[in-house]
């Protein structure tokens, strides 16, 4: 798809076909609505992917390559930050305790 149409080109498809495609998730019901919803996720999954793959290779591309790994670190980081604050499974996890008892 990159290759066809070009990298901006690509992103833009994406977003927008990928965004599109979720319209199709909540129409019909029965059989209809069910092959709606699986080429809706299809979609949507497929935008996300090309998306993803494009703006990183265009990062890497367009770094210099003292800041490469800066760049990189820094968008891995804003992207995963809500995701990786809470360390999961927990290194310790709380115990619990009857009412009236202590934990400990």
């Amino acid at each position: 798809m990159i290759a066809r149409l070009g990298s901006a080109r690509a992103v833009l498809v994406a977003a927008c076909g990928g965004g599109f495609s979720t319209l199709l998730m909540p129409v019909g019901s029965g059989v209809p609505g069910m092959v709606a919803f699986a080429v809706a996720n299809i979609g949507f999954g497929s935008g996300v992917v090309v998306f993803s793959i494009a703006t990183r290779t265009h990062r890497q591309v367009a770094s210099p390559p003292e800041l490469l790994s800066r760049v990189m670190a820094t968008v891995r980081s804003s992207r995963g930050a809500r995701f990786r604050s809470v360390p999961w499974p927990p290194a310790r996890w709380p115990r619990r305790s009857a009412p009236g008892r202590r934990c400990g």
